[in-house]
């Protein structure tokens, strides 16, 4: 069984002026009256050593965030069901975390940066499978050595790097495309027990292109984009 569980859309520059203040806080609770976030200050480990406050909301089921850090603003999205996404809704929910990151723009339209870098994150779990079918999804992915022909456990984890030239809005993007393959085995007595591997797409754009160039719209173009190298990896690691 294969359950895509969970997307974050996050975008990036330099978003120091969010500060976190009851009035920002008021501020994009307000705006995202819709949902029963519930506000949340994160301590944020800065690479000069300091510590920053930073604002996240969060539904109290966890399944929705949004973060708001120094560099990056983040939004996730995690089902809380065990067969994940439906296809449906795979397609309704770039629309909304769309949406959802826009309105922050909207609400620090004054302040905030448009983002210099965009990245979308996509989990699936495989799980449910026999011990041969875990030996033949290694084997797609793994020429053993000698020793571990003879020896090896059903442990795992791949990492494959890509990069490839992309249109977004009219302009030429290098795309990072990132896949990743582990273990994931849960704790003894969780809601879902799971025995299988965790597959995550991370589609980015070329992190050494640091110039403020994506403003919605084009952050809107990227997410389509995005999601054609999605089903491109789905057909080679998912299907």
């Amino acid at each position: 069984m294969v359950s895509n569980i969970s997307y974050k859309l996050s975008a990036f520059a330099d978003y120091t002026n969010i500060s976190c203040t009851s009035e920002n806080i008021m501020k994009i609770i307000s705006a995202f009256k819709g949902i029963d976030f519930l506000p949340n200050v994160i301590s944020e480990m800065l690479s000069d050593g300091n510590v920053s406050q930073r604002i996240q909301l969060r539904i109290a089921s966890g399944g929705l965030s949004v973060t708001i850090l120094s560099e990056r603003i983040d939004i996730e999205l995690s089902s809380g069901r065990k067969e994940g996404f439906s296809a449906d809704e795979k397609k309704s929910l770039q629309k909304e975390l769309y949406q959802m990151l826009s309105t922050v723009y909207q609400i620090f339209d004054e302040v905030i940066p448009i983002a210099n870098r965009v990245a979308w994150f996509v989990s699936y779990v495989l799980f449910e499978i026999g011990d041969n079918e875990k030996q033949e999804y290694i084997n797609r992915f793994l020429i053993k050595p000698d020793f571990y022909q003879a020896n090896s456990t059903d442990d795992l984890l791949v990492r494959f790097s890509g990069r490839e030239e992309s249109i977004i809005a009219g302009c030429k993007e290098n795309i990072n495309v990132i896949t990743t393959i582990s273990r994931l085995l849960s704790d003894p007595g969780a809601p879902v027990e799971i025995d299988g591997y965790k597959i995550d797409f991370d589609i980015n754009t070329w992190q050494e292109n640091r110039k403020n160039r994506f403003d919605c719209p084009n952050i809107e173009d990227f997410i389509a984009v995005a999601y054609g190298y999605q089903n491109k990896l789905e057909a080679d690691f998912i299907k």
